[in-house]
């Protein structure tokens, strides 16, 4: 049994539109924390300020291209690129 085109493409789609929105707001808190503009509820994030900005940055490049490794496409045409993103998402897993 094979799998259209637009099947093998949804998955890794539906993943990456997924991650999207929780990356965005990742990403609005690395711009919080230095600014000191943090809501009164999440003032505790600016005592730690390396840690919350390393863990939305490898929290987002995880969770936008992880879901790319799921390309068949990808994994053939590219190897190379396919291997490299691997193991940055490894070093980004474990960062997190």
């Amino acid at each position: 049994m094979t799998r259209s085109g637009v099947t093998r493409f949804l998955l890794p789609a539906g993943l990456i539109l997924l991650a999207f929105v929780p990356s965005l707001v990742a990403l609005m808190r690395v711009y919080q924390v230095p600014m000191g503009a943090l809501p009164d509820d999440k003032l505790y994030l600016g005592m730690t300020p390396v840690s919350v900005v390393l863990h939305a940055l490898c929290g987002a490049t995880f969770a936008i291209f992880a879901p790319l490794q799921l390309f068949a496409a990808m994994r053939r045409r590219f190897p190379k690129l396919h291997r490299r993103a691997g193991w940055v998402l490894v070093v980004a897993g474990l960062t997190i």
